[in-house]
């Protein structure tokens, strides 16, 4: 029962982070701009090219990279989870 359970939610999991990949991947300024709404009440993520050094230091390609850095582990982990549940369930199912 519960490896069926963790089989379901990292499922869930990664159809949701597929959603977000599939967004960035179309319009990666806008799901970049909306994740900071979501974990941010200020605009100070909010830097100009011509005032703020970080983002001359940082450029977009760096951003991409870290969000597809971040996502394949994230993702990586929900499989593992995915398979263990699986793994779990199956098991107990044929009661092994």
């Amino acid at each position: 029962m519960l490896g069926g359970a963790l089989a379901l939610a990292a499922l869930i999991w990664v159809a949701a982070f597929g959603l977000a990949a599939l967004w960035a991947l179309a319009d990666f300024n806008g799901a970049f701009t909306a994740f900071h709404h979501m974990l941010f009440t200020n605009d100070l993520w909010l830097l100009d090219p011509a005032t703020d050094r970080m983002i001359r230091m940082f450029p977009e390609p760096f951003f991409i990279d870290i969000a597809a850095r971040i996502g394949l582990r994230i993702g990586g982990v929900l499989a593992c989870a995915g398979l263990l549940g699986g793994g779990a369930y199956m098991h107990n199912r044929r009661g092994l």
